[in-house]
């Protein structure tokens, strides 16, 4: 029963949960701003609108024909197009303040099942809130609105842990709940997986299997122990459950008879199968996305080079190289203690620890949660279940214990993942190049070998095909957060002793430190001589990289010595329940505060205008393109290069300008809004046999571009009309047109591949005056019908991406339809072998892949949708008690 105490400070918990929000938001929310950093920007914006705009327009969003000539949008991951959350985008607000709801409604969604998660491990609400600040605002989840899937999967990662432990903790519930947990649980996964964060929802399931075993091992180690306890001839725990034998028959502790009945039962309540449900649950409900998405990734640039080298050596330029990229390096963990005290990576350049010679790319700014849960967190850590620890079941430890234990091991091993690239092969790297060796004469071994990630790609099923480690850090996020909440209900009983020496010894720590940085003042600028020109964000800014190491010393003090004088003192003079619940409220607005003014930062906007300013390239081509009839115009846009300015010059206001370029230059996905078709986009994931097409060419006689001496990729020589370039780049045979984007040109291609063109007698005929031939009569994403006059008999090629699940009907003169193979030509492209006459192609998409899961998961929800009703009907508990499981 809820008590007046715990009203208000559920209360508190939400206006809190609420304050920082439109803290971290207030540009979002009141300013008319747009998040303006990385993917949020110019990836995840457009590409969502598309899919948007796809429904909009009565089409299931199945195919993008504006990238790489077309590729799939459904099967790739990150468009999300199955996923429930999407239906905000029907709210009747503008599509920018949907997206803007969308992020903010799982910040929120991440603040409520971390809160839910922390109240099923038995916590007070004031712990719990603090479970939900330091989860929802710490760096490792706040950050990911620039990954907006990868927000989706922290939001839902705490409902899998509360499930995953409903499920698998024996003796507390029973076969009908334990199953109906294990089904919830298949649910969250198959949310993450809708989502587009499949890595989450196969790590939430690695979680529940680790758990799995944990449980199995403790509880072998407890009957050991129990059993030690309770020798031969003691009866307390004698042939628990054996029929026909008496309670004090003297016999051997938990000793089973050799010929005791299988109980089906047994099978059905053991843990191996209430994960495979789990497990079946899951796919049965995503299988819409699982099985395209497994299609598609077979095909892909992943599957082609995530080679498995035991030796850690990896190949640059291939997945197996970017699968380690954003790797989280070991001297980081600093930041969980002193808030930015790396310095700020923007909107000015103040990250000095890029001064460290192995520092890679950063993939969340800080990795600060606030000291006060860190503290806590680290204070209710348990690594073993000790051997005193009694429990209400024969035979099983303690589920607080075993709970504990887990999320203790979940955060170590999610933090030693992370490191990534930085494995023990990294360390015998550094030790060479300390001796004085080359690094690139280093070929023992590759850096990632021996390392805990270099671990999971080789022995997990598929997990090579991830990329990034340092996505781990959220499991690490949310294990802290709960175990801070265990450590909060500990220190708030009077058990903080330990914590208060704890919390002392870091204030004054941090203090000294604080004026150690003082002392080094003078020598600081000439130390930082040596960090790199970031390439959007310019120059380090020096003085302000000392600000932030000074300051991130003094908030750690300042916070600590005001978290040591709330704690309760001794447990020989416990505080009154008002001062303990006065002192819980002070210390979750502490907390509150501290993130607040800790990762307030990592949220930057820019005017939300820029994103509805016609693009300037795109205007320009669209003007040459006046007098034309190309349905579907194709721009080579020349990859990952930025203004050589940005690197010399720092400003503030430098991502609203990266915005506005990026916008103009038609960086992807930005061209989906125009829209305009753009000829090698990289993404998340490139079909392999088109990655072949733009690195090694045509392989059909007479096209042009094959005998190309100039040094640009061939897209913008076969396949573009329109080639966007550096400033200081021209296209051979190309027409220059006339704009004002700085340090950028865009470029007509004179000898483009026509949409459509023949092959007659093994080489290609692409004359303009074959044009008159053909012509395009319905051009949408997944329906494409062509008009063809053929003189003779020839092969009739359109330069869309070959893919399995488009198929072709032909009418011929007056003759019936009639179904086609389609031929693969150029190795990416589809055409038809035709006789003499007028014809009418019609390509229409229909993947297989598709329709097997839409029937898989339409039947799936419909089970459970129906399983649901029926338990309600016919539910024997009160309807306060259903669903508890």
């Amino acid at each position: 029963m809820s008590t007046p105490t715990a009203n208000w400070q559920r209360i508190t918990v939400l206006l809190l949960v609420l304050a920082l929000l439109v803290c971290c938001f207030f540009d979002a929310m009141f300013r008319n701003g747009l998040f303006a950093f990385r993917d949020a920007a110019h990836f995840y914006y457009p590409l969502l609108k598309f899919v948007q705009d796809q429904w909009a327009a009565g089409r299931v969003p199945l195919w993008n024909p504006y990238e790489n000539l077309g590729q799939p949008l459904a099967a790739n991951a990150p468009s999300s197009v199955f996923y429930p959350g999407k239906l905000i985008f029907l709210l009747p607000v503008s599509y920018a303040w949907a997206y803007k709801l969308y992020i903010l409604g799982h910040v929120l969604l991440a603040a409520a099942t971390a809160y839910r998660l922390a109240r099923h491990a038995g916590t007070s609400v004031a712990a719990a809130g603090c479970c939900a600040l330091s989860y929802a605002f710490c760096g490792n989840v706040l950050m990911q609105y620039c990954n907006v899937v990868f927000l989706v999967g922290a939001a839902w990662l705490p409902l899998a842990l509360l499930f995953a432990d409903r499920m698998l903790e024996k003796g507390r519930d029973g076969m009908r709940l334990r199953f109906s947990s294990a089904l919830c649980f298949g649910i969250v996964l198959a949310m993450m997986t809708l989502g587009g964060d499949v890595q989450m929802a196969y790590n939430a399931g690695l979680l529940a299997a680790i758990y799995a075993l944990l449980l199995w091992w403790q509880q072998r180690g407890y009957v050991r122990s129990t059993n030690a306890e309770n020798p031969p001839g003691c009866h307390a725990h004698a042939c628990v459950g054996m029929p026909g034998t008496a309670k004090n028959m003297p016999t051997q502790a938990w000793a089973w008879h050799p010929i005791r009945e299988l109980r089906i039962d047994k099978i059905l309540a053991a843990r191996p199968t209430v994960l495979a449900v789990a497990a079946a649950a899951a796919f049965v409900l995503s299988a819409i996305q699982v099985i395209p998405s497994m299609e598609f990734a077979r095909r892909s640039n992943r599957a082609a080079t995530a080679e498995v080298d035991w030796l850690g050596h990896i190949e640059n330029g291939t997945h197996g190289e970017h699968a380690y990229h954003f790797s989280v390096g070991p001297w980081r963990l600093a930041e969980y203690v002193w808030p930015n005290v790396a310095g700020r990576q923007y909107p000015v350049h103040r990250r000095w620890l890029e001064v460290v010679p192995a520092e890679g790319r950063i993939w969340t700014p800080t990795l600060y949660m606030g000291v006060i849960p860190l503290l806590l967190a680290l204070s209710a850590m348990r690594f073993r279940l000790r051997p005193n620890e009694k429990s209400d079941e024969p035979a099983q430890p303690p589920p607080a214990a075993s709970r504990d234990t887990w999320l203790t091991w979940s955060v170590v091993l999610a933090v030693l993942a992370s490191f990534g690239y930085y494995g023990l092969g990294w360390i015998l790297l550094e030790i060479h190049c300390a001796g004085g060796g080359d690094p690139h004469t280093f070929t023992l071994c590759g850096a990632p070998l021996g390392g805990l990630y270099w671990l999971m790609n080789h022995v997990l099923p598929g997990y090579l095909y991830f990329r990034y480690p340092a996505k781990l850090l959220v499991v690490a996020a949310v294990g802290l957060s709960v175990l801070a909440a265990r450590g909060w209900d500990r220190a708030f009983t009077g058990q903080a002793t330990r914590l208060r020496k704890a919390t002392a010894g870091l204030a004054a720590v941090s203090l000294l430190a604080a004026l150690a940085a003082v002392g080094v003042r003078p020598w600081w600028h000439e130390w930082m001589a040596g960090v790199r020109d970031n390439v959007l964000f310019g120059p380090l800014d020096a003085a302000g990289a000392w600000w932030d190491l000074f300051l991130a010393f003094v908030q750690t003090a300042a916070v600590c010595g005001l978290f040591w004088w709330l704690l309760p003192t001794t447990e020989k003079r416990p505080r009154t329940d008002n001062r303990k619940a006065w002192a819980a409220v002070a210390t979750l607005v502490l907390v509150a505060v501290d993130l607040g003014m800790a990762n307030r930062w990592l949220i930057t906007c820019a005017p939300q205008t820029l994103w509805q300013t016609p693009s300037r390239m795109a205007t320009a081509i669209r003007e040459h393109e006046a007098d034309k009839h190309e349905q579907i115009v194709r721009v080579y846009r020349h990859p990952l290069w930025t203004r050589e300015a940005w690197a010399k010059s720092g400003y503030r206001r430098r991502l609203a300008e990266t915005v506005a370029w990026d916008r103009n230059t038609l960086w992807p996905k930005y061209n989906l809004q125009v829209p305009l078709a753009t000829t090698e986009v990289s993404g998340t994931m490139m079909l392999e046999d088109y990655r072949h097409f733009l690195f090694f060419g045509s392989d059909v006689p007479g096209l042009p571009g094959n005998d190309a001496s100039d040094n640009e990729p061939r897209p913008a020589a076969t396949v573009s009309h329109y080639a966007i370039l550096p400033g200081d780049k021209t296209l051979p045979c190309g027409i220059r047109l006339n704009t004002d984007v700085p340090d950028a040109t865009v470029w007509f291609n004179t000898s483009c591949l026509p949409r459509v063109w023949l092959i007659r007698d093994g080489r290609a005929i692409v004359q303009p005056e074959t044009r008159q031939h053909w012509t395009i009569a319905h051009d949408e994403p997944d329906r494409v019908v062509i008009d063809v006059m053929l003189r003779r008999p020839a092969t009739v090629v359109l330069s869309d991406q070959y893919y399995p699940g488009w198929q072709l009907t032909v009418n011929t003169d007056n003759d019936p339809p009639q179904s086609l193979p389609i031929r693969r030509v150029n190795r990416v492209m589809r055409g038809v072998d035709l006789p003499a006459g007028h014809h009418r192609l019609t390509y229409v998409y229909r993947p297989t892949s598709f329709y097997a899961g839409a029937a898989i998961s339409a039947v799936g929800w419909l089970a459970l949708i129906g399983t649901i009703l029926v338990r309600r009907r016919f539910s024997p508990l009160p309807r306060g008690e259903r669903g508890r499981g």
